[in-house]
């Protein structure tokens, strides 16, 4: 079995060397244009990506006021039981120890399903965010004429086969146009 596992290998070593090897005469029958997105630069440059943090931040903001009440009134049970647990019956700093206990458990687990459900949307929004880039990366391709666009993993590339900026303006061009359109449908 690991024979055939490493045989299988080396024999794909064995076709990409010999494209590797092929590329230069391929290329001088052919120009390549080539292209190159940074999508952490696309991702960090959009619009897109604000007006998901501000939805995000909306949608879980009466969640994260609650949880700040939940919080507020924590502190002062414990500073109650700070100042006043010495002078307290044992019953009365029993219940309150109890109190304490109970408040910050139901705490703990309010914040960490906030940080799951919020986590989850994030990465939901960013799914389709990532998935739009790639539909406007493979347009510019086609329309471009590329015969390779690359993304991540490249340590450098020159300007003239740097496509992010145009990468940046055809999403925040399609950004601007749906807010238009989202604002006269209000």
């Amino acid at each position: 079995m690991k024979y055939r596992i490493a045989t299988r290998i080396g024999s794909y070593i064995a076709v990409f060397g010999l494209m590797v090897a092929l590329l230069p005469i391929s290329a001088q029958t052919r120009d390549l244009k080539l292209g190159v997105v940074s999508p952490g630069r696309v991702l960090e440059k959009i619009p897109h990506t604000q007006e998901a943090r501000e939805r995000i931040e909306r949608e879980f903001s009466s969640r994260t006021r609650q949880i700040k009440g939940e919080q507020e009134e924590l502190q002062k049970l414990e500073e109650k039981f700070e100042r006043d647990g010495a002078i307290m019956g044992s019953s009365e700093r029993d219940r309150l120890e109890r109190d304490v206990v109970t408040l910050k458990r139901s705490l703990k687990r309010d914040i960490d399903e906030l940080r799951e459900d919020r986590s989850l949307r994030e990465n939901q929004e960013l799914g389709e965010l990532q998935t739009r880039i790639v539909e406007v990366i493979q347009a510019i391709g086609k329309e471009g004429k590329f015969d390779l666009i690359l993304v991540d993993g490249v340590i450098y590339a020159d300007k003239r086969v740097d496509v992010t900026d145009e990468v940046i303006s055809r999403l925040t061009d399609e950004f601007k146009r749906s807010s238009k359109d989202r604002g006269s449908k209000r």
